[in-house]
């Protein structure tokens, strides 16, 4: 689906918690918050605070070029 959007113009960001299985996918960007779970990408409930740097941590990336495939690690 991220290919099909960015193909329409729409620049995507892919916030992933199995970089590994993602990676092979070659998302034009990625992130990986470090210790995020499955279902809970953004953080766990209720933590605005983490929520809030995920999300922002994720819109960084358009400022940036990178590698199809590339997945940065981040930790908040």
């Amino acid at each position: 689906m991220q290919r099909e959007i960015e193909a329409k113009g729409i620049p995507t960001v892919l916030i992933t918690v199995m970089p590994q299985e993602s990676k092979s996918m070659r998302p034009p960007r990625a992130i990986y918050p470090v210790g995020h779970t499955m279902g809970r990408v953004l953080g766990v409930a209720g933590d605005v605070k983490t929520q809030k740097a995920t999300l922002h941590a994720a819109l960084k990336q358009f400022e940036q070029l990178h590698t199809p495939g590339q997945i940065i690690d981040i930790t908040i």
